[in-house]
């Protein structure tokens, strides 16, 4: 299942709602902005990390995400209150600091549940995304345009996202 759904997408993209290609077009939409994100994926699941920071840190960068809520915090045995944390979608900051060598055990959740769903602008570069597959046919490598015997083949924007698409992610790409 996806995040967005075919049918927001057809009405997004002016196509009929039996698009026969509106699935693939919301899947490849997801794939490329997880990939352009730098996360495994966009659909929400649970994640356990044991951390342990070579050296004294205040902020210590995720190795999954992105962050989207904080469930458990245990720092040296200690449990923390999560709401004393500061946490980003790639990052996790305490005023104290995370001491060196010490074991920091997290279980938190990344990514997104289809209800009652992402943010709005990661619904609508999931639009803009599918929209573009949509528009590019089955060979999504290149767009080409056309003006009378003139073709011009270009690549999309970065990671073959719309550039569009793109900047509504910025604040979830991994740094």
């Amino acid at each position: 299942m996806t995040l967005v759904s075919p049918a927001a997408l057809a009405a997004f993209a002016g196509v009929e709602s039996e698009h026969p290609r509106l699935e693939a077009a919301l899947r490849a939409a997801e794939a490329l902005a997880a990939a352009w994100i730098g996360a495994a994926g966009l659909a929400a699941r649970t994640v356990e990390q044991q951390l342990e920071p070579p050296r004294f840190r205040r902020v210590l960068e995720l190795p999954e995400g992105p962050l989207t809520a904080l469930l458990e915090v245990e720092f040296d045995g200690d449990l923390l209150d999560p709401a004393t944390l500061t946490a980003g979608p790639w990052l996790l900051a305490r005023a104290e600091g995370f001491r060196a060598g010490r074991r920091l055990r997290l279980l938190y959740r990344v990514g997104w549940e289809a209800e009652p769903g992402p943010p709005e602008a990661v619904v609508q570069a999931l639009l803009l995304a599918g929209a573009d597959q949509l528009a590019r046919g089955p060979d999504p490598a290149a767009v080409t345009t056309r003006l009378g015997d003139l073709a011009i083949s270009h690549a999309a924007g970065p990671g073959g996202l719309p550039r569009e698409a793109a900047a509504l992610l910025r604040p979830w790409r991994r740094p």
